[in-house]
Parts: C-alpha cells; structure tokens; sequence
C-alpha cells in the first residue's frame, strides 16, 4: 500500500523542520556558533525547501526539484542571482536613505561577501514561491477577456509617479522614504507590459486580483518571518526610521511591516522585468550582463561594508 500525497510531502518537509527547530534552539536560545551568527542562513535555507515542497504538492512544480539538470541548474542560479541583484538594489537606495544598518557582521570578506549574497538570494524565492501557493487557495476572478492583456495600461502615469515618488525620497529621506516601496512598481510597470510580462496593472483593469492578493499576503508573511528570524541571530540589522520607530515587533517599527507587502509588488514587477529583458538577450550579451552585474555586486558589498554594517563580530 503506498503512501498518499500528504503523508508523503510530510516526509519529504520533515528533516527541513528539524534543521529549522534546531537552528533556533542552537542559535537563537544557546547563542552557539556558526548557528548564532548565521542564525538567517539556517532558517531560511529550510523554509525555502518547505514551501518548494508545498508548491509541488499543490501545483505539480518545484523551482528545486532536478536541479542537477543544466537547464534547471541554470534557471535556478538566475533565479538566486536575480533576487541578490534586486535587494542589492535597495541596499545602494539605503545609502541615501540610511533606514536600517547591519550589527555583528563577520569581519572576514570571504565569509562576509558570500553571506551577503546567499542571504540576499532567498529574498525573491521567499515571496514568489509563498505567493503562488496562496494563489492556489484563493478563488479565481472572471477577469473581462477583452480588458486582459488587450493595450498598455497607465504608461504615461505610471512612469511619472514612479519617477515623482524616486526623486522625493531621494531628495527629501526623511519625509519620503516610506515611497522607496512602491516607486520602482510604477517606473517598471510601463516596461513589463510592452515586453510582454505579467502586468498587475493590466490585472487591475481586467478585475483579475489573484496575484496582486496572493503577493501582498506573502509579503506580509515573508515580512513577519524575516524580522522573526532576524531578532535572535548575531548577525543581524536593526532600524533607524524617522517619525515612525515606535512601537517594535522584532526589531521593526509596527508600521514598518505596512511596507513588506507593498515591496512584494515592487519585487514581482522587477522579476518579470528583468525575466522578459533576460529571454530577449543573445548568450554573448548574457555573458556581458552577469559580468556587470558581478562588478555591481562587489560595489554594492563594498558599499555596505562602509556605510550600512555599524558593529563587527569580534
């Protein structure tokens, strides 16, 4: 007699478990290394397998499963590469805006430049595999057949407020900085549609609302789990928010987590932008591009290192 479906995704879910109670115990209550200071790697790594599983049992594909195969090997480090490259982006926007700054960091470069990416990596994968489980269980919308997809939807607007929202917190952090989640949404949208991407605005017009519900609710878990996870490691980043760094929950203002469901938009449009822009390129521009964003990268961590780690582990 063979096993059902459940029991076996359980199977295949437990050992995941183990290793995440395990890392909290070691790391977050003993305080014992490398579990202590690497305390995110370890609850992350686990999660990430658990909502793989989920995914296949729910809708019959895993982003993880024949990663030994080259195509899948391939789409899984562009899958890794484009979540660092996308947060890293918000790292370089946080040397203008200073909004969070990182504590017991490891003073050895080649521990700490792969730890930055490998953590950086779980960023895109944590919200978009959540996302499309959620989506699985919410019920589907009749969106209009002639308003999905049929013309390019708010792009003269879209890319003006994107841009409006971009220069007031750049010019003015203190005030504006909460439009940083949300102004790449709007500059991107326009693009995402004329290549041919999954457009939420598009979503919008055509009252079709699975994705947009299923992403802003994964942001928020995604959110509520990151600072969960963050709170007791050695490695960590706290914040410095004006007018709103009361009230904590973790190490986040309870107003600050308004800002994770609305980053998982702004992450989706980034994902289907770079996707459509990454299909249209020959392998000799390809090449190029991941040669560029290998400099940016080491700028970027560099950049960190000066500006937004305030404590070494000693």
């Amino acid at each position: 007699m063979g096993l059902n479906k459940s029991t076996w995704v359980f199977i295949q879910i437990a050992p995941a478990l183990v290793i995440f109670l395990l890392a909290q115990y070691l790391g977050s209550l003993k305080k014992i290394e490398l579990f202590y200071t690497y305390l995110y790697l370890f609850s992350w790594a686990p999660y990430l397998w658990v909502l793989d599983r989920f995914l296949l049992f729910r809708k019959g594909q895993s982003y993880f499963w024949g990663g030994l195969k080259k195509a899948k090997l391939k789409q899984i480090l562009w899958f890794f590469a484009a979540s660092t490259s996308f947060w890293l982006v918000f790292e370089v926007i946080n040397f203008r805006l200073k909004n969070w700054f990182y504590i017991g960091l490891p003073n050895n470069i080649w521990i700490r430049w792969p730890g930055y990416a490998l953590s950086y990596a779980t960023v895109l994968p944590g919200i978009l595999f959540l996302s499309e489980i959620i989506e699985t269980y919410l019920p589907k919308s009749n969106p209009t057949p002639e308003l999905l997809y049929s013309e390019m939807v708010g792009e003269r607007w879209s890319l003006v407020a994107g841009m409006g929202m971009f220069l007031l917190f750049i010019a003015w952090p203190k005030v504006f900085f909460p439009l940083v989640w949300g102004s790449l949404f709007f500059i991107l949208e326009p693009a995402v549609q004329f290549f041919g991407g999954h457009s939420l605005l598009q979503d919008w017009r055509a009252g079709r609302w699975e994705k947009t519900v299923s992403l802003l609710l994964a942001g928020l878990i995604c959110g509520i789990f990151w600072e969960a996870c963050n709170f007791g490691a050695g490695a960590k980043w706290q914040y410095n928010i004006p007018l709103a760094g009361f009230l904590k929950v973790f190490e986040m203002p309870l107003l600050g987590f308004i800002g994770f469901p609305v980053f998982a938009l702004e992450l989706f449009v980034m994902y289907q932008f770079s996707l459509k822009i990454w299909e249209r390129m020959n392998p000799k521009f390809k090449m190029g591009t991941a040669l560029g964003v290998l400099v940016f990268w080491a700028a970027a961590f560099w950049g960190i290192d000066q500006i937004t780690v305030f404590i070494w582990r000693r």
